[in-house]
């Protein structure tokens, strides 16, 4: 049975909760940049677990949606306010 109810959900997900009240670009820019970021690494386990499993198929898959967060992540970042070469 999927248990995908959004009260299961908020209960079981490893990511943090989003600060409500943000109210900068920057710092909504960096809250989803960061939980982006949180997925890509649960991916990345499961790509080593699918590996220590034997399936390369779901490996796989598991790789093209990092690589898809990967440029999500990118794409978000871009956002944020440059740094000046001092």
């Amino acid at each position: 049975t999927a248990h995908g109810t959004v009260q299961t959900v908020a209960k079981e997900t490893f990511l943090k909760p989003y600060k409500l009240g943000i109210a900068s670009e920057k710092d909504h820019v960096e809250a989803i940049s960061s939980a982006l970021a949180a997925f890509g690494e649960s991916l990345r386990e499961s790509i080593k677990e699918s590996d220590d499993f034997g399936d390369p198929v779901t490996a796989d898959l598991f790789t093209q949606l990092a690589r898809s967060v990967d440029q999500q992540i990118w794409f978000i970042e871009s956002h944020l306010p440059q740094k000046s070469a001092a």
